[in-house]
Protein backbone atom coordinates (compact mmCIF):
# COMPACT_ATOMS: atom_id res chain seq x y z
CA UNK A 1 0.00 0.00 0.00
CA UNK A 2 1.68 3.22 -1.09
CA UNK A 3 1.41 6.04 1.45
CA UNK A 4 2.16 9.68 0.70
CA UNK A 5 2.35 12.85 2.80
CA UNK A 6 0.54 15.80 1.28
CA UNK A 7 0.86 19.45 2.31
CA UNK A 8 0.72 22.91 0.83
CA UNK A 9 4.18 24.12 -0.22
CA UNK A 10 5.35 27.36 1.32
CA UNK A 11 6.49 30.03 -1.18
CA UNK A 12 9.74 30.61 0.71
CA UNK A 13 10.58 27.08 1.87
CA UNK A 14 8.84 24.37 -0.20
CA UNK A 15 9.73 21.62 2.31
CA UNK A 16 8.05 23.37 5.23
CA UNK A 17 4.60 22.44 6.52
CA UNK A 18 2.78 22.86 9.81
CA UNK A 19 1.83 19.56 11.44
CA UNK A 20 -1.89 20.33 11.29
CA UNK A 21 -1.62 20.91 7.51
CA UNK A 22 0.11 17.61 6.68
CA UNK A 23 -2.14 14.77 5.53
CA UNK A 24 -1.31 11.06 5.22
CA UNK A 25 -2.71 9.75 1.93
CA UNK A 26 -3.36 6.10 1.01
CA UNK A 27 -3.43 6.12 -2.78
CA UNK A 28 -2.58 4.28 -5.93
CA UNK A 29 0.71 5.67 -7.15
CA UNK A 30 -0.12 5.41 -10.86
CA UNK A 31 -1.75 8.87 -10.98
CA UNK A 32 0.11 12.02 -12.00
CA UNK A 33 -0.36 13.38 -8.48
CA UNK A 34 -1.26 10.52 -6.12
CA UNK A 35 -2.26 12.90 -3.31
CA UNK A 36 -5.33 14.22 -5.16
CA UNK A 37 -7.80 12.77 -7.60
CA UNK A 38 -9.38 9.39 -8.18
CA UNK A 39 -6.39 7.38 -6.86
CA UNK A 40 -6.90 8.57 -3.28
CA UNK A 41 -8.42 5.86 -1.13
CA UNK A 42 -8.21 7.33 2.37
CA UNK A 43 -6.67 10.33 4.10
CA UNK A 44 -5.80 11.09 7.72
CA UNK A 45 -4.13 13.89 9.64
CA UNK A 46 -0.43 13.06 9.92
CA UNK A 47 -0.49 14.30 13.52
CA UNK A 48 -3.91 13.30 14.88
CA UNK A 49 -5.20 15.41 17.76
CA UNK A 50 -8.62 13.93 18.59
CA UNK A 51 -9.89 10.41 19.23
CA UNK A 52 -11.70 10.45 15.89
CA UNK A 53 -8.54 11.54 14.03
CA UNK A 54 -6.48 8.86 15.82
CA UNK A 55 -8.95 6.17 14.73
CA UNK A 56 -8.81 7.33 11.10
CA UNK A 57 -4.98 7.50 11.22
CA UNK A 58 -4.78 3.96 12.61
CA UNK A 59 -7.22 2.72 9.96
CA UNK A 60 -5.09 4.15 7.13
CA UNK A 61 -2.05 2.34 8.55
CA UNK A 62 -4.00 -0.88 9.12
CA UNK A 63 -3.63 -0.68 12.90
CA UNK A 64 -6.19 -1.76 15.51
CA UNK A 65 -7.53 0.70 18.07
CA UNK A 66 -9.14 -0.23 21.37
CA UNK A 67 -10.19 1.72 24.43
CA UNK A 68 -8.23 0.68 27.51
CA UNK A 69 -9.74 0.18 30.95
CA UNK A 70 -8.64 3.70 31.92
CA UNK A 71 -10.44 5.20 28.91
CA UNK A 72 -7.33 5.93 26.83
CA UNK A 73 -7.00 4.76 23.24
CA UNK A 74 -4.54 1.92 22.71
CA UNK A 75 -3.01 1.44 19.24
CA UNK A 76 -1.93 -2.01 18.08
CA UNK A 77 0.35 -1.68 15.03
CA UNK A 78 0.72 -5.44 14.53
CA UNK A 79 4.46 -5.44 15.29
CA UNK A 80 5.56 -8.06 17.78
CA UNK A 81 8.57 -7.99 20.12
CA UNK A 82 10.05 -10.86 18.10
CA UNK A 83 10.27 -8.57 15.05
CA UNK A 84 12.67 -6.30 16.99
CA UNK A 85 14.88 -9.23 18.00
CA UNK A 86 15.51 -10.10 14.34
CA UNK A 87 16.77 -6.59 13.66
CA UNK A 88 19.23 -6.72 16.56
CA UNK A 89 20.94 -9.81 15.12
CA UNK A 90 21.56 -8.06 11.81
CA UNK A 91 23.43 -5.14 13.44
Amino acid sequence: MPLFVSFQDDDVDPTFAYADEAILVDARDDDDNPCVGPGVRRTAHLVPRTAAEIKVFASVLGWSVETGSDGNLVLYPGVSAEDDEDTDEDA
